[in-house]
């Protein structure tokens, strides 16, 4: 008695593992990927030809940003809900819970490769996210050579006479005050200007605002390309996972129909 059991256990299992069905699962990647371009062709032809006309009008920038990311959302809604439909429909399973674990699979694999492919936009967005992640654990040293700290300095010291390299001088005055020591930024720029202490003072006090509305800008930037990536992934795996399960009822209701 114990070992039909144990048997049927057995039995049960290797069933449900054969229901993961890597080959269809690599069909439906596929099916995800061409939809994947489709759609992304097609709003690069709608999007483009309203981008040119925002752009003779000289505006509605924000307007084509939005609807953007709006597209953006669609496409890979649409893409991984066919890919997790089709890869489903391929394995012939009729079981909801398998076909749901199939479609997270493509989806999952899906985002693997688009995150690692350089010039994607989901690989565009995590970049987007992972240096603003990458600057909040970083040294004030790395931070200061961001462009638009330096192109700040550069503006508020334009016409400074420096005794040394200019671009080596504002480095190191960036350097200083991402560090935010004050006292040196002070006897450095001294040393390397002939500015008076209060010109000094009002050139750092107006270098501090520059930079902190730079952090204030790159903070909000990164925040939202966090969520963005957040919501995009999210939206991914819910459409693959739908579609995997809508294909294993169908598989249920008409068995063995492609």
């Amino acid at each position: 008695m114990e070992t039909n059991k144990i048997r049927s256990y057995e039995t049960s299992s290797e069933h449900l593992h054969s229901l993961i069905c890597w080959r269809s699962i690599i069909a439906g990647l596929f099916i995800t990927f061409i939809s994947y371009l489709i759609l992304s062709s097609l709003g690069a032809g709608i999007f483009g030809l309203a981008l040119s006309s925002a752009i003779s009008r000289e505006n509605g920038g924000t307007a084509l940003a939005t609807g953007g990311g709006v597209w953006l959302g669609i496409t890979i809604a649409v893409s991984l809900f066919l890919g997790g439909y089709f890869t489903v429909k391929l394995s012939h399973s009729a079981e909801k819970k398998i076909g749901s674990i199939q479609g997270t699979l493509v989806a999952s694999v899906f985002f693997v490769l688009s995150l690692l492919t350089a010039g994607t936009v989901l690989s565009s967005v995590a970049k987007g996210a992972g240096s603003f992640t990458a600057a909040i654990g970083g040294k004030a040293a790395d931070m200061s050579t961001n462009p638009i700290i330096q192109n700040s300095l550069q503006n508020i010291l334009s016409g400074t006479t420096f005794k040394s390299d200019p671009k080596e001088v504002i480095q190191g005055l960036s350097t200083r005050l991402m560090s935010g020591d004050m006292d040196s930024a002070k006897n450095y720029l001294a040393a390397q200007t002939n500015l008076t202490p209060d010109e000094i003072d009002a050139k750092l006090d107006q270098a501090r605002q520059a930079i902190k509305r730079a952090g204030e800008s790159a903070a909000k930037a990164g925040s939202a390309a966090g969520w963005a990536l957040f919501v995009l992934l999210s939206i991914g795996l819910i459409a693959a996972a739908f579609g995997g399960y809508e294909s294993a009822q169908h598989n249920a209701k008409y068995p063995r129909s492609i």
